[in-house]
């Protein structure tokens, strides 16, 4: 199960913080027995964002003070372990190289072992964003506007929870996309995941 965090709505070669989980059900009548499991599922969540938003607390200053913004940060459970993920980039918007990605761990890995908020044994991963990056903050939505990009809501928007399009901009609080059946307004807080598509103008881009 992932829990990923998206700190621009407090969340390169591969996609860097956003949390979801997500229930699908028809529910007609439902037991105590079922109760307490989705009381303690979410306690666990509850918790889960807690130990991500105190790690956040804890290596986002230093990372911003040697040049780094963190993009997505995601905490996974694996089978035998746990997985923290960071995505970040540098603030001078130059390509993340594989130095980069080592004095970010060792960074972290030295903070983390100081505050110890997870518990048990787990994996550190640190990569950058790759051409078809998440978009994790409104300000993407400027940055990228002319791109495609697709993203999901939470909550359905005139019964659609999915949308793909060119990105035109921002307006208040709302992300702006131009879609082939019209113009989409869709609130940055309602959206769980966002990602650019790559194109040959996205690639053109790049180079």
């Amino acid at each position: 199960m992932d829990y990923p965090y998206n700190p621009g709505s407090k969340v390169g070669e591969q996609p860097t913080f956003l949390f979801y989980l997500k229930f699908g059900c028809a529910v007609f009548l439902i037991s105590k027995a079922a109760q307490a499991i989705l009381q303690d599922t979410g306690r666990i969540l509850g918790k889960v964002v807690d130990v991500v938003e105190k790690i956040t607390d804890i290596i986002e200053p230093s990372l911003q003070s040697m040049g780094y913004v963190v993009v997505l940060m995601k905490l996974s459970d694996g089978a035998r372990r746990k997985t923290l993920t960071i995505m970040a980039e540098r603030k001078d918007e130059t390509g993340m190289s594989f130095d980069d990605c080592t004095e970010i761990s060792r960074t972290v890995s030295a903070l983390l072992d100081v505050d110890d908020p997870i518990a048990g044994a787990y994996d550190l991963e640190v990569c950058s964003p790759g051409l078809d990056r998440p978009l994790t903050r409104l300000e993407d939505y400027e940055k990228y506007k002319g791109f495609e990009a697709k993203c999901e809501t939470f909550v359905p928007i005139d019964g659609r929870k999915r949308f793909r399009g060119i990105v035109t901009g921002t307006q208040g609080k709302n992300i702006v996309m131009e879609m082939p059946d019209g113009e989409a307004i869709v609130p940055f807080s309602n959206i769980r995941t966002a990602k650019l598509i790559v194109t040959d103008a996205l690639i053109a881009s790049a180079m």
